[in-house]
């Protein structure tokens, strides 16, 4: 017998919510009693991506997790995770596919997608995708389990394109992103206006006018307490050392993919990160 506890939310103690996108009946039969025996509910079920698309725009009760299939007729599964993820970005992706061999890298590191299963699908590798991203909910980087409730970010970098996609990804591990700002200058006086409510900040170093190596310098002085995950391109040992003196933990190297990000909030490693314990 399946536990049903990997079907729980841990931020809610509900059940996580399902929509499941599959042009065969046969397959959505199979992945609704699975999910029912697990825990989870299914909101819903669509056998295309217009379908699905339009059940999270009108459904008063959103999907946490989307199961979809790549290979569907008009909007294929790639087009309906873009779309929802945009609007969405919170949401839980797991992909269906013939070609995991082929996709599986391609997929994990350009898009928001949390888990790829080969087909035909085995209850067993379902079950194991399902206690993955399950997981991944009871391990959310932007949420206080203890106080019940998100914890208040900025983003603090002068490329709007990385501002958008880091955005995007803390909002999937449930940070209240508070605001957005291209220069250090700037975070300092959005930071005095906030202050408390302030619990985690991200910030490039390598921007006009003051870096961001000043920036924390300058914030760490007014709340020790911060949290910082700090980008950049310029691989020094001095800028180790300096966050190192700033007791910053977490440094991670431009040009990142979503995969780096991922691993970023799930602790896992990646060869652009870096953790710095001492």
């Amino acid at each position: 017998m399946i536990q049903d506890t990997i079907g729980t939310n841990s931020a809610t103690g509900h059940p996580l919510r399902v929509l499941i996108t599959e042009s065969s009946k046969t397959t959505r039969y199979l992945l609704n009693r699975i999910l029912d025996n697990s825990g989870f509910t299914v909101v819903g079920e669509a056998d295309s991506g217009e379908e699905a698309l339009q059940i999270f725009k009108t459904s008063k009760i959103r999907p946490d997790i989307l199961i979809t299939n790549i290979e569907l007729s008009g909007m294929n599964g790639l087009e309906l995770i873009n779309s929802v993820v945009s609007d969405y970005p919170e949401t839980r992706v797991m992909v269906m596919t013939q070609n995991k061999a082929t996709l599986e890298k391609f997929l994990l590191v350009d898009y928001y997608i949390d888990s790829v299963i080969q087909k035909p699908i085995t209850s067993a590798d379902f079950v194991n995708e399902l206690t993955h991203i399950s997981n991944a909910y009871k391990n959310l980087s932007g949420f206080n389990y203890d106080l019940k409730k998100s914890k208040n970010a900025i983003i603090v970098d002068d490329s709007a394109v990385c501002r958008y996609y880091l955005g995007r990804s803390m909002k999937r591990e449930k940070f209240n992103l508070l605001f957005v700002s291209e220069s250090a200058e700037e975070g300092i006086e959005r930071f005095k206006s906030l202050d408390q409510s302030i619990d985690f900040i991200c910030t490039d170093i390598d921007m006009p006018g003051m870096d961001g190596l000043e920036m924390i310098s300058q914030l760490k002085s007014l709340r020790s307490d911060l949290e910082f995950i700090v980008f950049t391109s310029l691989r020094s040992q001095n800028i180790i050392d300096r966050l190192k003196e700033l007791k910053v933990k977490t440094l991670i190297y431009k040009p990142y993919n979503f995969n780096d990000i991922k691993k970023l909030f799930l602790n896992e490693e990646s060869k652009n990160i870096v953790r710095m314990l001492g």
